[in-house]
C-alpha cells in the first residue's frame, strides 16, 4: 500500500511539473510535441493510407505556402549554407529575370517535403527542410486550403538593409511572392548544368557549384 501510494505520488508530481510548460508553449512547440509523420512528397502522402488524397494535397500546398512566407531568405549560398545543409536559388518579382543573371538571386533552404501533426481536425502540416536550424513554423490546417501567402522575410546579409538600419535584416519584413505554381519540386528530376542566368528554355536547372535553380517562362 505504501509503495502504491508512493509512485501515485511521483506521478502526479511529474503531471505537475509539466503542467506550466504546456499552459506557455506556443503553436510551433505544440506541434512539435504532437506525435507526426514525415512524407517527401504527395504520393507518398496518399500511399500511407492515413489521410485522404485531398488532405494530402492540401497538406503540401499549405505546407509550401508556410514555407514560401516563413523561411529565411540569404543575400548569398554560402550564408544560407553556414546554416542550412543545402540551399536552392530564388529570383525576386520585383528585379525580373534579368537581375537574377546578375547576381540578384536570394537563397533559401531546400524545401524537401512536410511533417503532419496531430490527429483529426487538429492536424496540422508543416514545411520540412534541409539542416538542422529551427524555423519559427506553425503549420496550417490539412482540411482546407490555406496557401496564402501574406509577405516573406527579409533578406540576411543584404547590403542595402544594413546600410539602412545598421542591422543586417528585418526578419519580418514583407516581401514580393514568387509564384512557384503546384509543382512538386520534391520529386527528384533530371537537371542540365547550366550556369545561372544563361539564355536556357524555362525550366530547372543546376550550375556547376550545385546550386538549383529555376527559370520561369516569360509573361508577355
Amino acid at each position: 500500500m505504501i509503495m502504491t501510494a508512493a509512485s501515485s505520488l511521483v506521478a502526479m508530481m511529474r503531471i505537475a511539473a509539466l503542467l506550466p510548460a504546456l499552459s506557455f508553449a506556443g503553436p510551433a512547440d505544440l506541434a512539435a510535441q504532437a506525435p507526426s509523420q514525415t512524407y517527401e512528397r504527395r504520393d507518398e502522402c496518399i500511399e500511407a493510407g492515413r489521410l485522404t488524397a485531398a488532405q494530402c494535397d492540401f497538406a503540401y500546398r499549405n505546407a509550401r505556402a508556410e514555407f514560401e512566407e516563413k523561411a529565411p531568405r540569404y543575400a548569398s549560398r554560402a550564408l544560407c549554407e553556414r546554416s542550412h545543409k543545402r540551399c536552392g536559388a530564388q529570383v525576386s518579382s520585383t528585379g525580373g529575370w534579368d537581375s537574377f543573371g546578375r547576381g540578384g538571386a536570394t537563397y533559401v533552404p531546400r524545401f524537401t517535403g512536410i511533417r503532419v501533426t496531430g490527429e483529426g481536425t487538429a492536424s496540422r502540416a508543416l514545411p520540412v527542410v534541409e539542416g538542422a536550424t529551427k524555423i519559427a513554423f506553425t503549420g496550417r490546417s490539412i482540411t482546407i486550403l490555406e496557401d496564402k501567402i501574406g509577405g516573406r522575410r527579409g533578406v540576411i546579409g543584404q547590403a542595402s538593409s544594413i546600410g539602412r538600419g545598421g542591422r543586417g535584416h528585418d526578419p519580418q519584413e514583407s516581401g514580393p511572392y514568387v509564384k512557384r505554381g503546384d509543382r512538386d519540386d520534391t520529386v527528384r528530376v533530371p537537371m542540365e548544368q547550366k550556369r545561372i542566368g544563361s539564355d536556357v528554355a524555362p525550366g530547372l536547372y543546376v550550375d556547376p557549384d550545385g546550386v538549383e535553380w529555376y527559370k520561369p517562362a516569360r509573361r508577355h
